[in-house]
């Protein structure tokens, strides 16, 4: 059976999104998922998490060496988890999926697969981006993958509209790991 992975994004040298009421980093608010991820996923399931917790000092640079790992282990198809930030004095409420042209068949399945719970975060809408994109340059790295890759934003780090926090580790986790496990080409 062939391999689907769930990559965290960002590395220690590159740790993302700053949430203001509490300084944590995104790194950090992923390794909680990643954590919580390890205790949902079967050992015999057919679901790989692959982190790269130290890149090479930019975040550009962990997305190839996230992929290159899952390339290694020859995934089917792989989705990394990244929270937005919004930038200061702004607010902005969606969820992102960037998603390389094979994959818009598996970020449309993801799109349905997570609609109740997005909506019920707070979050208004969804924006949905296939990459190469003009206007996404820093996410082009995901066309190098010799895979499916989708980028996975559910969330803004500092909008108090979303629930980034316990809740969504004891309820993004679970329906992430039953996409990975259940999800059917079509």
């Amino acid at each position: 059976m062939q391999k689907r992975a769930i990559l965290i994004g960002h590395t220690a040298e590159k740790p993302g999104a700053v949430r203001t009421r509490d300084g944590k980093t995104e790194r950090q608010i992923l390794e909680s998922f990643r954590e919580y991820l390890n205790f949902q996923i079967k050992p015999s399931g057919n679901t790989v998490i692959i982190d790269k917790p130290h890149g090479q000092g930019t975040d550009i640079s962990g997305i190839f060496a996230r992929i290159a790992e899952a390339k290694r282990q020859n995934v089917e198809f792989a989705i990394e988890l990244h929270i937005n930030n919004v930038p200061p004095g702004k607010t902005d409420n969606y969820s992102l999926l960037l998603y390389s042209e094979s994959a818009a068949p598996i970020a449309e399945a993801l799109k349905e697969h997570f609609a109740d719970f997005i909506k019920d975060a707070g979050v208004e809408r969804w924006v949905m981006v296939k990459i190469p994109d003009p206007n996404w340059p820093n996410f082009a790295a995901i066309t190098q993958a010799p895979y499916p890759a989708i980028i996975f934003e559910p969330f803004f780090i500092n909008n108090p509209k979303h629930t980034v926090a316990e809740r969504a580790l004891f309820e993004f986790c679970p329906l992430l790991v039953k996409f990975m496990e259940t999800y059917k080409k079509q």
